[in-house]
């Protein structure tokens, strides 16, 4: 595609949306015979978000249904009904004319990287700091069968949060807004 376009590889491919939209499809064309593999790149497209439903829907159904059991595992069915329509109807923004701009700010902040590494920092401080990493190497000792080696305890204690904390500072001191194209976001749209 580079080739064809006569520009550098860097300049055809690029993360976002419009890699899976634009290009990816672009080069579900150019290779024989296209409608088949146009019709089997839509299915995988429709099997990952059809799944990634699937699982984010269930894991949150049963947290909430866990944590509230008496007032909710009677009525899941219809609870899971609600929830699935209220965040269908969360998601209608971004299929509105300036719906890109909005799944992008979703997508850099709240489905990707730092949004998912500060829950990973914070479990790990639940856990280990909090549960106990001693507590927690038994459970795991008496679920195995075998105590798994200490490196695994200094990991959870101390190189994991430290390397999460670092990658933190690192994002701050290097925070550039989010754009799009040459689309800057506003200060305002950020911090939506």
């Amino acid at each position: 595609m580079a080739h064809q376009k006569g520009v550098e590889v860097g300049e055809v491919v690029q993360s976002g949306p419009a890699l899976a939209f634009l290009v990816y499809p672009e080069v579900v064309l150019a290779i024989a015979p296209s409608p088949f593999w146009a019709f089997l790149f839509f299915i995988m497209l429709l099997n990952l978000g059809l799944d990634t439903q699937f699982s984010s829907v269930e894991s949150l159904m049963t947290g909430l249904v866990d944590n509230w059991p008496e007032q909710l595992r009677p009525h899941r069915k219809k609870f899971t009904l609600g929830m699935t329509v209220f965040m269908c109807l969360l998601g209608l923004p971004m299929i509105t004319r300036g719906g890109i701009y909005v799944f992008q700010l979703m997508d850099f902040y709240a489905a990707s990287g730092l949004s998912l590494l500060w829950c990973v920092f914070f479990q790990t401080i639940a856990i280990c700091w909090v549960f106990g990493a001693k507590k927690f190497y038994l459970c795991i000792e008496e679920m195995i069968g075998y105590r798994v080696s200490m490196y695994w305890y200094v990991c959870w204690c101390f190189l994991a949060p430290g390397f999460m904390l670092f990658i933190f500072i690192f994002y701050f001191v290097k925070y550039t807004p989010i754009t799009m194209g040459d689309y800057v976001y506003p200060p305002w749209g950020e911090a939506l």
